[in-house]
């Protein structure tokens, strides 16, 4: 655990914890992207790519 945060918000506590851990990067390209636009409190705008190889921008530079 890197960070914890204890906050009161109106009428209810709130816990923000923050972890950090070395992940290996993988080299091929995924198989499906999911993007995602949060807005304030809902999600705005979601979008998934079934053929992502032709948007994939490279790990490598």
């Amino acid at each position: 655990i890197r960070e914890r945060k204890l906050f009161w918000k109106g009428n209810h506590w709130s816990l923000h914890i923050t972890v950090m851990k070395e992940v290996q990067l993988k080299t091929e390209p995924p198989s499906i992207v999911l993007s995602v636009d949060l807005g304030e409190r809902y999600i705005a705008t979601s979008v998934a790519y079934a053929n992502p190889l032709k948007y994939h921008l490279s790990l490598e530079s």
